[in-house]
């Protein structure tokens, strides 16, 4: 074993590093090139949830508020969120700029993987065997994927990038201590613990997967690096337990105590966490055999009309025993065959919170981002250790592959229509694929297309209220008011067997907005209402608090605006309790004021500020706004119980 590390400290021969730079710089270019296609792609379902606060970044303020506003998750991933403020000019009017960040993010993680592969690869025991190219083809392979690339390409998905990016930071800190271990202990561990402390503590304020880091720490620890000397075997146990075993304690931890709203979080959801579970075994095995041999066609970014898997089918059990059978070998060979038990766990480490009991959606092919690595890391490794020079010529024949099909990937991204008209092709029960190819014939002017396309999905899905209610909105212009009614009607029917969607709100918005517009001859204020009160109704969107929160939101608004003062309230107050945030609160309190109800306005202050976080700028920001308002309603009411009748003052309400 001596002899071994001994010859991994050798410099390697003249030349070589410049030759292998020089692949890795002309790789990262070829690369870029590949990706530019696809700059023209617009925006994607998920990127005006998560971004439209941009439209309100002005200054150093309104910065810090789109960062801390915790929009996406629990944690709010705020280090994501900053990193769109440097694209932030771009919005809403150009996606460019943002996916050309993706991409570039995209090439730093592909040299962190070159460099982490290189180190991996010269702890070996046959590092000379090894060489660097195998790290290179890894990368070339991983760059290249098509399968990855819609995590570069959905501009939302910057937040898979910078959390890969911390991740893999943390384990090449990680690596390089181990290495250490046997003759720096007191370095090593601090590589070690700094690693994965910095790595994930940093890493799930972009995304919450990269608290995975100390477990594909653990797989590399036990399968590629599992023979290198430990020193003082007591100690490195030690740290072990801490970091491997703490982790997966503090997950379940978590588990145990978020489970009531795990389980809360399933009743929005057309799946129960059975299903998902009978579900995602399968969708593991598509997402390896995509991987292995990727099917374009099959590829894209609208993946929610994927299978429910409802009972135990053949295909649920074999695919379930399929992977007991493959973990089992995998763990019994991992001295034997430590690349492949690497394939095998590094690959299912990196879905443990995406497809297991979470509630979210079934499939997306950027979950499979960083747990590709694996799989790749031992066909390479497979090709490099065989004598013949054919499987190195296959790895180098899948490179040259890979960058043919994901130029047919990038090229279908970047034309709209076509891309459209494939993806609504492949998916014809996606409502996502089917609103998206509606919407590139609004953009064009062809409206009556677009609304075929609408009525051919909603027959395709009717449970998609999404595709109903835009069906509903286009149809404003296009129906007949008698036609427009009787499809109100069936919608209305239907309305409490809906799915759930994000894009619900947004639909009903839209119709509240044409019928103030006079754009809608067919819709009056009690059939908008009625609309909205039916949604609220659906027991999947009573359990979707962002949903409910958009919902009771306009119906405030309605009865704002015919006066009604107690609607307006009841419904604002739903909204709250449905989302809690300090602009709703302030909203209310407003409505409260400008109706002379001055005492009500603080008491719900007061609730909501009973509401808000506990920590840090979120709770500061809540304070900015309220506060202020709060103090100036407590000083009004003084100033009016003491003034005289006839003094007349302004209502803080309006100033």
């Amino acid at each position: 074993m001596t002899i071994h590390f001994q010859r991994i400290a050798h410099a390697p021969p003249p030349g070589r590093e410049l030759t292998e730079g020089m692949f890795l710089w002309a790789l990262l270019t070829v690369a870029y090139f590949l990706y530019a296609p696809a700059l023209a792609a617009p925006w994607q379902f998920d990127d005006p949830v998560n971004l439209q606060g941009l439209a309100g970044v002005r200054d150093f303020g309104t910065a810090t508020d789109f960062v801390f506003a915790g929009i996406a998750s629990e944690l709010g991933r705020p280090l994501s969120l900053a990193t769109f403020l440097l694209n932030a000019p771009a919005w809403p009017h150009d996606p460019a700029p943002f996916r050309h960040v993706n991409i570039l993010i995209h090439l730093l993680n592909g040299v962190l993987v070159a460099w982490l592969g290189l180190r991996v690869s010269r702890l070996q025991p046959r590092a000379r065997d090894f060489g660097t190219w195998p790290a290179l083809m890894l990368t070339s392979i991983w760059l290249l994927h098509p399968f990855l690339a819609s995590t570069s390409l959905m501009v939302v998905q910057r937040m898979t990038l910078v959390a890969a990016t911390l991740t893999l930071l943390g384990l090449l800190a990680f690596v390089h201590g181990r290495s250490l271990l046997a003759h720096s202990p007191r370095a090593a561990y601090a590589w070690m613990s700094g690693g994965l402390t910095l790595g994930a503590g940093l890493g799930v304020l972009a995304k919450e997967n990269a608290a995975l880091l100390p477990f594909f720490a653990l797989v590399l620890s036990v399968t590629v690096l599992a023979h290198l000397p430990a020193g003082n075997r007591r100690a490195w146990h030690a740290w072990q337990a801490l970091f491997f075993g703490g982790p997966a304690v503090l997950l379940f931890v978590y588990i145990i105590h978020h489970w009531p709203s795990l389980s809360h979080g399933y009743l929005a959801r057309p799946f129960s966490m059975g299903e998902r579970l009978m579900s995602e075994p399968v969708i593991l095995w598509q997402y390896v055999r995509q991987l292995l041999v990727p099917n374009i066609v099959a590829m894209g970014p609208f993946q929610d009309d994927t299978a429910i898997r409802t009972h135990m089918s053949i295909s649920v059990i074999l695919a379930i025993l399929a992977w007991i059978g493959t973990v089992a070998a995998a763990l019994f060979w991992r001295r034997r065959a430590p690349w492949f038990s690497l394939a095998v766990l590094w690959f299912l480490a990196g879905h443990v919170l995406e497809s297991t009991i979470f509630n979210l959606e079934l499939y997306f092919e950027h979950r499979n981002y960083l747990p590709a690595l694996g799989p790749l890391a031992a066909l390479v490794a497979l090709a490099w250790s065989r004598p013949s020079r054919w499987p190195r010529l296959a790895a180098t024949a899948a490179v040259f592959a890979a960058a043919a099909l994901l130029w047919q990937v990038t090229t279908l991204w970047g034309q709209p229509m076509l891309s459209a008209e494939r993806w609504a092709a492949a998916h014809p029960a996606s409502s996502r694929a089917t609103q998206f190819l509606a919407q590139r014939y609004v953009l064009i002017g062809d409206e009556k297309t677009a609304l075929r396309v609408l009525e051919r999905g909603r027959d395709a899905a009717p449970q998609a209220s999404d595709l109903a209610l835009q069906t509903l909105q286009l149809g404003c212009g296009l129906m007949t008011e008698a036609d427009f009614r009787a499809e109100l009607e069936q919608t209305l029917a239907a309305a409490s067997s809906y799915r759930a969607s994000l894009a619900t709100p947004k639909a009903t918005n839209a119709l509240r907005i044409q019928l103030n517009d006079g754009a809608c001859p067919g819709l009056d204020q009690k059939g908008l209402t009625a609309l909205i009160a039916a949604l609220l109704r659906n027991p999947f969107i009573d359990h979707h608090g962002l949903i409910k929160h958009h919902l009771h939101h306009q119906l405030a608004e309605i009865y704002t605006d015919q006066g009604y003062l107690d609607g307006a309230v009841r419904n604002l107050q739903a909204a709250f309790e449905s989302r809690p945030n300090p602009q709703t609160a302030q909203l209310l309190a407003i409505t409260f004021a400008s109706a002379g109800l001055y005492e009500e306005a603080i008491a719900s202050l007061d609730h909501a500020m009973s509401r808000a976080p506990n920590f840090g700028l979120a709770h500061r920001k809540w304070e900015t706004l309220l506060k202020p308002f709060r103090n100036q309603l407590v000083q009004y009411t003084k100033s009016v119980h003491h003034a005289p009748t006839a003094e007349r003052r302004t209502d803080p309400a309006h100033s």
